[in-house]
């Protein structure tokens, strides 16, 4: 039985397709954990590895991984690029060279038809294969990211067949790479860095048998993925035995490996953050597998690194929310999309934005209502204006953990008074009205303050920099004293109501 296995890496590509530096990273992880004979076992001159190639050179190479193999041959394909669609829903593998015309369209002589691909699989004996696809299947289209298609692949039915599995990074138009997936700093896809992840650590070997199976690397890597980026969603199609191909062994032996598994288990249960008798747990398991306090801690990053890297996209979210509203609010038909695509870039779901959006727009609903006032002069609106959301897909860049934004402070009400004493006199009507108004305001502002603390008691409980803890205990308490001033306020307003 030999094991034989085609990386092939993309990272530069002709105008009109972003450059993805990351790909080649890719490959080059990839080759490491395949090649070390206690993990994958391929021998290394069994492992061809292809950067940047020209459109023949990698039909070349399909041709040969697939041709005069043996029934028990376990055959590895592994892309880290761009996939196109062509106008008629054709899935290609872009190449250097690969390029589209003056109307958008794919040159389809430029890219490998994974039609191609499927005919040099089906005529193989092997009936062990394995294909891996880290890309996009829309491709991205630099100027704008627009998509010239629905973004649906069937990749069953391009790809199937007997005893093999097709992971894939992503399904129909998320990106795979960039703001919107993360990256490690090595720079890699985040796919692929769970992949690797998965097999250098053993922790993707959920059975316990000392074997990782390829559905086991791939749910492993799959959950890894969507704690960062809840919004991806990496697929798995095995086809007959496919699932039970194994991929590598693990070192079930390894004190590391029992150990992040009880960091990792922690982890979900805490829903993203070592509690404080989980962390009593893990100090007396560090203890008795004589684990060091800096091995124990380069472990616990790890694992907290999606939760963490979810949280830093969170800020982005709203630090970008926060600065467009002060250029144009309510936003134009273009901004809003722009957003939505700034949204599926960072890789959020609506249900992940939806707190951040309640704490930026809110405020602004509250001040559109003040303006309607008699007694208040109405805010000049902003000119409309194109807003430039930060990123771009091609970015491998995640700013150091940062500092959660100040809510924006709610607009200047209107000049009425509010008693700090229960009042003696009976209430006006128009007086009790602007009281009960300004109390719907404050319980509002309240909710949003409330959300706010839990974000930043929970930004703090998995913060590691010590300087960063030190400015978030600072925010915590200053939303601490602001929620006990609109509850003093608020209970003035009660009893004003009732005398």
């Amino acid at each position: 039985m030999a094991k034989i296995a085609l990386l092939v890496g993309v990272s530069e590509y002709e105008p009109g397709l972003n450059p993805l530096p990351g790909a080649v990273k890719d490959v080059d992880a990839m080759q490491r954990v395949l090649a070390d004979p206690e993990l994958g076992g391929f021998a290394e001159a069994d492992i061809t590895v292809l950067k940047n190639p020209q459109r023949q050179a990698m039909e070349d190479e399909i041709y040969r991984l697939f041709s005069d193999r043996k029934k028990d041959d376990l055959l590895l394909f592994y892309f880290s690029g761009h996939g196109i669609k062509d106008e008629n829903g054709r899935l290609y593998l872009a190449t250097r060279v690969t390029r589209k015309d003056t109307n958008g369209r794919l040159v389809k002589p430029s890219a490998v038809a994974t039609a191609s691909l499927h005919e040099n699989i089906n005529e193989s004996r092997s009936q062990r294969q394995v294909i891996i696809l880290d890309c996009c299947f829309s491709g991205a289209i630099a100027q704008g990211m627009t998509v010239k298609d629905d973004g649906t692949v069937n990749l069953k039915e391009y790809l199937g067949g007997k005893g093999r599995a097709i992971l894939t990074s992503s399904t129909s138009t998320e990106y795979s790479f960039g703001a919107a997936a993360g990256h490690d700093e090595a720079g890699l896809s985040i796919y692929t860095r769970y992949l690797v992840e998965g097999i250098e650590t053993g922790a993707a070997d959920a059975s316990g048998d000392g074997w990782i199976a390829v559905e086991e690397l791939h749910e492993y890597a799959a959950s890894r993925v969507k704690e960062a980026a809840p919004a991806m969603t990496p697929k798995f199609y095995p086809v007959e035995e496919g699932y039970k191909i194994v991929l590598s062994r693990s070192r079930q032996d390894d004190p590391k490996l029992k150990y992040r598994k009880e960091v990792q288990a922690s982890a979900e249960a805490g829903q993203g953050k070592l509690l404080f008798f989980a962390q009593k747990l893990l100090e007396g398991k560090r203890a008795e597998w004589n684990i060091s306090v800096e091995e124990a801690k380069a472990i616990e990053d790890e694992v907290l690194e999606p939760y963490r890297q979810y949280e830093r996209k969170l800020y982005e979210y709203e630090q970008a929310l926060t600065e467009a509203v002060q250029i144009e609010y309510p936003f134009s038909v273009a901004n809003e999309t722009a957003l939505n695509k700034y949204q599926q870039q960072l890789g959020l779901r609506d249900s992940d934005i939806a707190a951040i959006e309640a704490r930026v727009l809110a405020p602004l609903r509250i001040e559109s209502e003040q303006d309607a006032e008699p007694q208040r002069q109405a805010k000049p609106m902003q000119p409309a204006q194109e807003l430039s959301f930060p990123g771009n897909v091609t970015e491998r860049q995640v700013p150091e953990p940062v500092l959660i934004p100040e809510t924006p402070e709610p607009a200047a009400q209107p000049p009425q008074p509010v008693p700090t004493q229960p009042v003696t006199q009976k209430l006006t009507a128009s007086q009790k009205r602007r009281l009960e108004q300004r109390q719907q305001a404050l319980e509002e502002e309240r909710g949003i303050r409330n959300e706010k603390l839990g974000h930043l008691r929970k930004s703090f409980a998995i913060e590691a920099g010590e300087a960063v803890k030190f400015q978030l205990q600072k925010q915590i308490q200053d939303e601490e004293d602001k929620l006990a001033a609109l509850d003093d306020e608020l209970d003035a307003i009660d009893q004003s109501l009732q005398s």
